[in-house]
């Protein structure tokens, strides 16, 4: 995640329920879980490139280490989200 400060939804009486955000978000964050072990399983295999030029089996499990660290870092902020509205008092 960037520096930068996330915004997150508040919960009112006008806006979509407590209920309803942490729902979506926890749905969205357990798929997000499920696509990083999905994820996980594709890690470079050397003997599916001692045939390649030499640095290219480096190369890509650096490339997959980009992938997982960007899918979890969405997993984070998604995280953090949650806690910031499942510590809001109204369950509107």
């Amino acid at each position: 995640m960037s520096e930068e400060l996330l915004i997150v939804s508040m919960v009112h009486l006008n806006g979509t329920s407590k209920e309803s955000l942490m729902e979506a978000l926890e749905r969205a964050h357990n798929a997000l879980d499920k696509a990083c072990n999905a994820l996980a399983v594709t890690a470079p295999n050397g003997r599916d490139y001692y045939p390649m030029p030499a640095g290219s089996l480096a190369k890509a499990q650096e490339q997959h280490r980009s992938r997982l660290n960007r899918v979890q870092s969405v997993m984070s902020e998604l995280g953090i989200i949650l806690e910031e509205i499942d510590g809001t008092n109204r369950n509107v």
